[in-house]
């Protein structure tokens, strides 16, 4: 299959100015060995007047969380927030992020295992993000592999990879056109025929609007081509030459004329790939920017994390890296339990001194025999 070379978001949204996120967070989670466990979150915010609305699920106004406002660098315009609580137990911090249903958010789940081991205790962190993203209606399995939404997902930056995304997200921007073209004609119209030969035609159809280097690929395919003619605009989304253009190549793409009854339903279809896109939480690029730091007890012996410094490890997630898979963060420790040691040695010292005073006893018996 051929490499869609133009977004259908650049082919729709030319001009336009899609709002994007530039979310900095960073959330730092400190587990104590007595159980209890301390999460930091700090935030930077444009506005100095109103409350951060981030993906990341922030505590409420007026929740127990410990709320600070701290003076930023020299960088950043805004304000920094900082909030921090310290939770009884992990169970605690657990059910804090237990009922996060919202969907401007992405879901959040911590766990951790604490597994004794006698000499030893080892402590197993997960922390997982939920997938993020409204381009839910085509499975980017049909696109991608398994191994290239892993290597996505992981922040791999791969020219080949990215352009593998960029052709699903396309598919999920066409697909809200073309459900609309097929339920009006099913539904509308009761004409199944004609929606069946779209759903024929429909690689042919989408690759129209994803295989053109430049706007122009309704012009190429229809009556207007060598024009000027502008198919879209900013005010209606598709001008009334664009309209056309569409019936003309829909005529093609379903070998029929009986697509003209889809006429009126052009310009709303074209209305509601642009509202879709609009929609997309990572705006245009690479918007958001999630550092996670974590501190556990004793000494770090496994983890998938970005970099490791010392006791803590960190992992930089870009908020596109939750687009085609949920986003795992594991770290395991080991604590020495020199209790466990010092028992060990006292018993295996009066273990040795038991078998001595044994051992003499009975040679003292066979010198009296």
């Amino acid at each position: 299959m051929k490499t869609p070379q133009m977004s259908l978001w650049a082919l729709l949204l030319a001009g336009v100015v899609l709002p994007g996120c530039n979310d900095h967070q960073e959330t730092r989670t400190t587990v104590y060995e007595n159980g209890t466990c301390e999460r930091k979150i700090v935030v930077d915010n444009d506005d100095a007047k109103t409350w951060p609305t981030r993906p990341f699920p922030l505590p409420s106004m007026g929740s127990r969380w410990d709320t600070s406002r701290i003076a930023p660098d020299t960088s950043h315009h805004g304000v920094r927030w900082c909030y921090a609580k310290t939770f009884p137990s992990f169970d605690a911090l657990q059910q804090e992020y237990a009922h996060s249903g919202d969907s401007s958010h992405f879901a959040v789940r911590v766990s951790l295992e604490k597994r004794f081991r006698w000499f030893y205790t080892y402590y197993d962190y997960q922390e997982t993000y939920g997938r993020f993203t409204v381009d839910t209606l085509v499975d980017p399995r049909s696109v991608l592999s398994a191994d290239d939404i892993h290597r996505y997902s992981m922040g791999d930056t791969d020219a080949v990879v990215g352009k593998k995304v960029e052709e699903w997200k396309d598919r999920n921007v066409f697909e809200v056109f073309f459900r609309r073209l097929t339920r009006d004609a099913e539904f509308s119209h009761g004409d199944t025929a004609l929606a069946q030969d779209l759903r024929r035609g429909k690689e042919k159809f989408f690759q129209l609007f994803a295989n053109d280097r430049n706007a122009d690929s309704l012009r190429m395919h229809s009556s207007y081509r060598g024009t000027a003619a502008k198919m879209f605009n900013d005010e209606k989304g598709v001008t009334p030459e664009g309209v056309q253009a569409l019936v003309e190549v829909g005529r093609e793409i379903a070998g029929t004329s009986r697509f003209d009854i889809l006429r009126p339903s052009i310009e709303p279809a074209v209305h509601e790939m642009i509202d879709f896109i609009m929609q997309d939480p990572t705006g245009k690029g690479d918007a958001g920017d999630f550092v996670n730091v974590l501190v556990l007890p004793g000494i770090l012996i496994s983890t998938n994390a970005s970099s490791v410094k010392g006791a803590e490890t960190e992992w930089h997630i870009g908020l596109h890296q939750l687009q085609l898979q949920e986003y795992i963060m594991s770290a395991e420790s080991r604590t020495v339990n020199v209790w466990a040691f010092v028992i060990s040695g006292l018993v295996g010292v009066a273990l040795l001194g038991w078998l001595a005073i044994s051992a003499g006893g009975k040679l003292g018996r066979r010198r009296i025999v």
